[in-house]
């Protein structure tokens, strides 16, 4: 057989700049986990390979990300990225969304990025839209907190919840059937 009539039925390299960045991929592994509930941030990280800067990288977004996951869920959703584009997977568009909007911009030229970029003007309208029409500004938003930790020696329980209650904060119980939309 001549080397000439060989097909190859694979696909051509991709350049560095074609592929999705490495970290990007392990901080969508990360929120896939996190979301079903198989650890934390930190501890699937410690689990993981990531070593050096790339771990210090992949954490930061990785937080930062589902710090903001209500705001990016909302700009996912008025510009109907997911619908638009079927190669873009949720967790992925949250991570691409985050690094358009408060990031350093979006590198190189995957696919899921340049489906992302062409679509920037409206994730940003989203965005300025979110902001405005949103009871929460964007201080409110990290100001937030996730949980509470109570001294029940200095104060009780339902004095911390009444005081909470007053000051506008929602008190939602998780439990085993307590679902991630809450």
């Amino acid at each position: 057989m001549d080397p000439e009539e060989r097909t190859f039925s694979h696909r051509a390299h991709l350049t560095k700049h074609q592929r999705l960045p490495r970290s990007y991929k392990e901080v969508e592994k990360i929120l896939k986990d996190v979301k079903a509930c198989k650890g934390n941030v930190k501890s699937l990280l410690n689990n993981s390979r990531l070593r050096g800067s790339v771990l210090k990288k992949v954490y930061a977004l990785s937080v930062n990300v589902l710090r903001k996951r209500h705001l990016l869920d909302k700009i996912i959703q008025n510009t109907q990225l997911l619908e638009r584009e079927q190669l873009l997977r949720e967790d992925l568009a949250e991570i691409l969304v985050y690094e358009l909007i408060f990031g350093k911009g979006l590198p190189g030229e995957s696919r899921p990025v340049a489906a992302v970029k062409k679509y920037r003007l409206k994730i940003l309208d989203a965005y300025q839209e979110a902001i405005k029409f949103d009871s929460l500004s964007l201080e409110d938003l990290l100001t937030i907190p996730r949980y509470v930790r109570i001294n029940t020696l200095r104060i009780s329980v339902s004095d911390v919840v009444n005081n909470l209650t007053n000051a506008k904060y929602r008190h939602i119980q998780y439990g085993p059937e307590t679902s991630e939309d809450e």
